[in-house]
């Protein structure tokens, strides 16, 4: 059908209309409709005509672009300056894939080539807000939280290398120097313990003049090998084992009732109160000796260049000797790129151990890298690589004795419960915890939570958790002021009751307080509105505003964000670099602008011919297969818990009165 022809047939429907159908439709001939009817029936021998398949057409657009857009991105109000107009010719290419005479279906694809023609150059530039922002931060909110709770989880090893390098190193050396004297002595546990701590008394005894009864040793395996950190089944915390110094000098100096505390559970108690005591002060003397000798407490910041080799050494398990391990640690502290094992960027949120071992699918560059700038070889790195993944994959657990507490923690465990509450191994609340920034700001008046674990599996996990693709319903309540539908028990569900939002529905969800509300919605609106944008600059390079050409902006910009969610890459960066996916545009041209030729796929349409039933000519049938809207789908329906209706597009876009198929209490539609 001509562009004329379309034209004619309007107006003549419109004029129709005016001298009311309903009152001359009788005196249509049927020699008229015939004619109508073999003129405007279309079949697949009409529609296959060159100007129908190929034709040629111009558009222009015009464009608003913020003037100043970089005072803008600190914060000023935008000013906006209309652009254009940008003119283009549009050759549309059609290709019939069936005709279904039966039914009277007409199904081809469409794709079209957009040519500049105008005055104007598409290659100018426009600055506005990128229009895929808002979305993405919705759909990457979850993908924040579980890089949260990486982030914590590797933050818990870096605090726990810190505290290694703070306490255990000495721990670690003290035990290896008990061991060497057990070994030294060839004699059967009992015998060769009481040996190693006789001849600690004697050189207590002597050093500070002791004249009491005799204390000597008969048998120090429990000592030793035997002592079980509280709350736990297999958590060594003997003298022997890495953290065994550190226990035994928590429970005091030497005293009365210290002393009897100690010996006991070290095996060492006797009936008379002052041998137990005396007992107890010759291994307190040597192992506070020992543990002051090797800078146990001493933070790894403000000891020397030689010590923290050997500190790395005890807790690595391998010789830096005349390595530079504080460039190890620091390198890049502070910046936005950190890569040493315990930096941090500048706002303390992304840790440099995972920079570090991100080269760790390329050996060879992380060899060079590490031994260029620290002088550490590949087996250093290996064995650095052993100590943080055990951590990692929770095989290492950490004593929670050693900070007030009970049983033991690994960096799996530890996650959710910092997140939800106190911190277990500082006592403090971390500044990605929900409690973060109301432990920073007290005088915002938000109260301090401490979830069980059962609630944090609900926050995170549950049917609104924050972690799942459902958190869209809590951002949805919290910006929106109502739920989604939900059933009794607070449940997304279609058909259900929208509910005002408030601090109790909040709470109800969750099961929680409605203070713990509160507290909980402060933190996830400071996630979506303060952090989430940074993120996805920072890790995405997608930010609020963008500048591009006309050109792309019409035909065709690459989206790292949208890039790096299509590819099959599990690396980041080079999912982000995929340029074969991850194109968005607002026309579609053949290919997308300034891509390697990534084409856009051909719209697929099905059309009515009117072979069947002649008032239907033209009219929209399905699209791609749909015959609703796009959207308006059942999709988004469902996705939205009925608050988006289906649509149903087919029989719009098309069609006329003749005079057989007009009623006037049912007119035709020539709604799109």
């Amino acid at each position: 059908m001509t562009r004329t022809s379309a034209y004619a047939m309007i107006v003549s429907s419109l004029v129709l209309l005016v001298l009311n159908l309903a009152v001359i439709a009788p005196m249509a001939t049927s020699a008229v409709q015939d004619v109508v009817d073999e003129m405007t029936v279309m079949t697949e021998e009409d529609w296959s005509d060159d100007s129908w398949l190929n034709s040629t057409d111009e558009r222009s657009y015009y464009a608003w672009t913020i003037a100043n857009i970089d005072d803008v991105k600190n914060g000023s109000e935008p000013q906006f300056e209309r652009v254009g107009p940008y003119t283009f010719q549009i050759d549309s290419e059609r290709n019939i894939i069936a005709h279904d005479a039966t039914n009277g279906i007409l199904t081809y694809d469409e794709i079209s080539t957009f040519t500049s023609i105008g005055e104007n150059s598409p290659t100018d530039l426009i600055s506005n807000i990128n229009i895929l922002f808002e979305a993405q931060k919705i759909v990457v909110f979850p993908t924040l939280i579980e890089q949260l709770q990486q982030i914590s989880q590797a933050g818990f090893v870096v605090g726990m290398l810190e505290y290694d390098l703070t306490y255990t190193h000495a721990s670690i050396r003290i035990a290896a120097d008990l061991q060497d004297d057990y070994d030294s002595t060839g004699l059967d546990s009992a015998t060769g313990s009481a040996a190693v701590g006789n001849s600690i008394i004697v050189n207590w005894a002597a050093a500070n003049n002791y004249s009491g009864p005799d204390a000597n040793f008969t048998d120090l395996t429990t000592a030793f090998e035997g002592v079980i950190a509280p709350g736990t089944t297999d958590e060594d915390l003997s003298l022997l084992s890495k953290h065994g110094s550190e226990y035994f000098l928590g429970f005091g100096s030497p005293s009365q009732t210290n002393s009897s505390t100690r010996a006991a559970v070290y095996g060492y108690a006797d009936g008379d109160p002052e041998i137990s005591e005396a007992r107890d002060s010759a291994m307190h003397w040597y192992v506070q000796n020992a543990w002051t000798g090797y800078g146990g407490g001493i933070s790894w910041e403000s000891t020397s260049d030689e010590d923290l080799q050997d500190r790395m050494g005890a807790v690595i398990g391998t010789s830096f000797a005349g390595k530079n391990v504080r460039a190890l640690l620091t390198h890049n502290d502070s910046t936005n790129n950190p890569d040493g094992l315990l930096a941090w960027d500048s706002n303390h949120l992304i840790p440099g151990f995972a920079n570090f071992f991100s080269l760790a699918d390329n050996p060879a560059a992380l060899g060079a890298w590490a031994f260029l700038n620290f002088g550490i070889s590949l087996s250093e790195i290996s064995e650095i690589g052993v100590y943080a993944g055990d951590w990692m994959d929770g095989e290492t657990t950490f004593p929670l004795v050693l900070s007030g507490g009970q049983g033991a923690i690994n960096s799996f465990e530890f996650v959710p419960l910092a997140w939800g509450g106190m911190n277990p191994v500082t006592g403090e609340y971390d500044l990605t915890s929900v409690n973060g920034p109301s432990s920073r700001m007290p005088w915002l008046g938000y109260e301090n939570v401490n979830f069980d674990a059962a609630t944090i599996e609900r926050i995170l996990n549950g049917p609104m958790g924050l972690t799942t693709d459902a958190s869209i319903n809590l951002l949805y309540g919290i910006y929106s002021g109502k739920t989604v539908p939900v059933d009794a028990d607070y449940n997304p569900v279609i058909g259900g009751q929208q509910l005002e939002w408030s601090n109790q529905t909040m709470a109800a969800i969750y099961n929680i307080t409605t203070s713990e509300a509160d507290t909980l919605e402060y933190w996830v609106k400071g996630m979506f509105d303060g952090i989430l944008p940074d993120f996805l600059e920072s890790i995405f390079g997608v930010t609020k505003y963008s500048t591009m050409e006309v050109n792309q902006w019409l035909f065709g910009w690459h989206d790292p964000l949208l890039a790096y969610s299509a590819s099959n890459e599990t690396s980041i960066s080079a999912g982000m670099a995929d340029t074969s996916v991850g194109w968005a545009s607002l026309e579609t041209n053949k290919t997308y602008y300034s891509s390697p030729n990534v084409t856009n796929e051909p719209g697929i349409h099905a059309i009515n011919t009117g072979e069947i039933d002649l008032s239907k000519v033209g009219e929209y049938v399905a699209n791609d297969g749909n015959p609703q809207l796009w959207w308006r789908t059942s999709e988004h329906y469902n996705g939205s818990y009925g608050l988006s209706p289906i649509i149903d597009a087919s029989g719009t876009t098309g069609g006329w009165v003749d005079g057989t198929n007009y009623d006037p209490n049912n007119p035709p539609s020539f709604t799109v």
